[in-house]
């Protein structure tokens, strides 16, 4: 079982096969490492309907594999873009980078 995510339990919630579970959290890695530059230019230029979509983006398909900490970050990304609270978003960003670096390493063991 990783930090990020247990794909034993993943795979008895959403009723998939272990391989079927380490191809959909490796395919979300690399959607990830894609989706981070677009996210950090979003920020970078005050762009808050951009970093919103990919927020929430991130959101639904962390939700999905069950990767809450991804998820929770997401998700408070998307509601400071929305307040349009554009210096909150910053620190935020910084802070999904790191758990996305993390995510990935960890999806890079499966």
């Amino acid at each position: 079982m990783g930090e990020m995510f247990d794909v034993e339990k993943l795979a008895g919630e959403l009723e998939l096969e272990k391989s079927d579970i380490t191809e959909l959290l490796k395919d979300f890695a690399e959607y990830l490492a894609k989706t981070l530059p677009d996210l950090e230019l979003a920020v970078g230029s005050g762009d808050l309907k951009q970093c919103r979509s990919l927020a929430h983006a991130i959101k639904g398909s962390s939700g999905n594999l069950r990767v809450q900490q991804i998820y929770d970050l997401a998700s408070k990304m998307q509601s400071q873009a929305d307040a349009a609270n554009l210096p909150s978003l910053s620190p935020l960003c910084a802070e999904m980078k790191e758990l996305i670096r993390k995510f990935c390493a960890e999806a890079q063991t499966l």
